[in-house]
């Protein structure tokens, strides 16, 4: 594997050990597309390498400074990026903006995940004490990725993040894509607002899939951390470490409801559901015509406590790989008491794991929106379930206020060689 970053105090573009000494014009860093067609065994030997040397790495950091062990496991990457940031070298492609900021590059200390996720440093907002008040900040790439030479192909965003608010709600966190490509512009945002929708105080893996579209040769991304609440207190916030890009394999379910249902239907325990397949006349698709929605053609039932289920997807071929699940949602819901929850789970599991908590925040997708979710290492799972489940208020609060309510679009599954497995 070949891995590039952008050291902006040498100007210079490294590329596994070998320094390049001309870099590229017009801040730009080229990804080598001849990673793409690297032979079976160059990645047998780069990634066996590769781990050989971060395992010594950690060890030597256990021994000689810190006397508690190190909680990390060690770090395996198989998959073959286009463009890798561990940001051990320096600050990487990236830079803080924005005044109010709390960004730092470094080693994290005394508070947020004391550990950074691999190696020693890490990107966060502060590293030895809680961000600032009242912050808005941007973490930005400073310079674009040319991913023009991958034309036609999908690709994956990944990164290991450490978040931890203290408030409810705390902060909202975005990370943001785009590319120009001329007079074209693709823009993907993914928006939490509160930190009780994350899983707080430990190393997650967080990844977005981007279609063929961001192909460009003017691709960059950044990270957006808001705390404009009225609390009296701050908290560590948030971390970044171990940005991977990577192209994307065909997916192993996708639907677009166009030819049917995609195997989803509406849960027998349903109260007063209004979930239907077809032409949504009151919103319209993201795709081509049809969708899985609250009501094609009016308004959300009051007092509802719905379920949308597939409880079929077929992960059996894919023991040991990432799963990723990425759909794209639109949502009109009542200010208050309304909410939609998304969960999954595996084989005949009756307890469901929570990829988005019951919330009406997600009220912010007045517009179609993708969401994308890793959900880690399949261990050996033949089965995922996904559940999408939708609640109104009784017809007593809020004066029975309804809206046109939750739209599902484009649902897809991949499986993908591990980046890093945090269960090794």
């Amino acid at each position: 594997m070949k891995k590039l970053c952008w050291c902006l105090s040498l100007l210079i573009i490294t590329v596994g050990c070998a320094r390049i000494e001309n870099p590229l014009e017009d801040d730009q860093i080229k990804i080598d597309t001849s990673t793409a067609t690297d032979t079976g065994d160059d990645t047998e030997t780069d990634t066996g390498t590769e781990t050989e040397t971060e395992t010594a790495t950690e060890t030597e950091t256990i021994d000689t400074e810190t006397e508690t062990s190190d909680p990390r496991p060690p770090t395996c990457r198989t998959r073959k990026c286009l463009y890798d940031d561990d940001f051990e070298l320096g600050v990487g492609d990236f830079k803080a903006t924005n005044s109010i900021s709390s960004w730092e590059h470094g080693i994290p200390s005394l508070v947020g995940p004391l550990w950074a996720h691999s190696g020693d440093n890490v990107w966060g907002t502060a590293l030895d004490t809680d961000h600032i008040h009242n912050e808005n900040s941007f973490l930005e790439m400073e310079s674009t990725l040319d991913l023009s030479g991958y034309s036609g192909e999908s690709f994956v965003v990944s990164w290991w993040e450490w978040i931890e608010g203290n408030q409810q709600p705390c902060c909202q966190t975005r990370y943001k894509f785009q590319a120009e490509g001329g007079t074209m512009i693709m823009s993907s945002e993914n928006t939490i607002r509160h930190a009780s929708a994350l899983k707080q105080g430990e190393w997650v893996q967080k990844s977005y899939v981007m279609s063929s579209d961001y192909a460009q040769p003017d691709f960059r991304m950044s990270f957006y951390f808001d705390y404009h609440y009225n609390a009296s207190t701050t908290s560590p916030g948030w971390y970044i470490d171990d940005i991977c890009i990577s192209s994307l394999p065909s997916p192993i379910y996708s639907s677009d409801f166009e030819a049917d249902d995609g195997g989803f239907f509406v849960s027998v325990s349903s109260a007063n559901s209004s979930w239907a397949h077809g032409e949504a006349t009151n919103s319209g698709a993201h795709g081509s015509t049809k969708v899985w929605a609250t009501n094609l053609t009016g308004m959300y039932n009051t007092n509802e406590n719905s379920e949308l289920i597939h409880d079929s997807i077929d992960i059996s071929g894919h023991h040991g790989k990432e799963i990723i699940i990425a759909w794209w949602l639109q949502a009109y819901m009542d200010e208050l008491g309304e909410s939609i929850q998304v969960d999954y789970a595996f084989d005949d599991q009756n307890e469901w794991t929570s990829l988005l908590p019951p919330s009406n925040e997600y009220d912010v997708y007045r517009y179609w929106h993708k969401l994308s979710y890793n959900i880690g290492i399949n261990e050996n799972h033949d089965t995922l379930k996904l559940q999408f489940t939708f609640k109104s208020d009784p017809i007593s609060y809020n004066d029975g206020a309804t809206d046109i309510g939750v739209f599902i679009d484009e649902v897809e599954v991949f499986a993908l060689d591990p980046w890093c497995d945090p269960n090794t």
